[in-house]
């Protein structure tokens, strides 16, 4: 997560605090500190706000965490009895995210409320009806225009836009 990289010189005091590498690492821990925060408020459901605007990883992740995308997790453990203290933070850290991920996408699919699956569907449908009432304006247009350019004479029937029309030749 970034601490396995700090200097281990770092507390002998032969790294100055101003390196670069120093703000890089301590910039990196903050934003996983942020994420962890905003975890652990999605799975405390009596939590009211989740602080995403605390670090720009949060503002990034906030649809994937809020379940409003497919959401991947990665973690990486070692199996050396060295690495035994980070492996299991970070099983821990996955588990939490899992369940605040999968937990928001269950409230974003609550029964009761209306699914976005239904309101894309419907405005599908309406998109279909309008295209089918364009072509038909369309080709009713066209009609006409080509009757203007022969020069007919012949009273027109039929309708424009579902209501009844009069030729201009009648």
């Amino acid at each position: 997560a970034g601490s396995e990289k700090w200097p281990h010189n770092l507390r002998g005091g032969r790294v100055s605090a101003s390196s670069s590498v120093v703000q890089e690492l301590t910039n990196i821990n903050r934003s996983l500190c942020s994420l962890g925060q905003c975890i652990a408020a999605l799975v405390d459901k009596r939590r009211t706000h989740v602080p995403f605007r605390d670090s720009k990883l949060t503002r990034i992740l906030k649809d994937s965490l809020c379940g409003k995308t497919t959401t991947s997790l990665v973690v990486c453990v070692s199996s050396l009895a060295s690495h035994v203290d980070e492996t299991v933070r970070s099983l821990k850290f996955a588990d939490r995210a899992k369940r605040a991920i999968v937990g928001a996408s269950e409230e974003v699919k609550k029964p009761g409320d209306v699914k976005q699956s239904t309101v894309v569907m419907n405005l599908l449908s309406e998109v279909q009806n309008l295209r089918a009432s364009l072509s038909s304006e369309r080709e009713e247009r066209a009609l006409l225009e080509r009757r203007l350019r022969e020069g007919s004479s012949e009273p027109m029937q039929g309708s424009i836009g579902g209501t009844p029309h009069i030729s201009a030749f009648e």
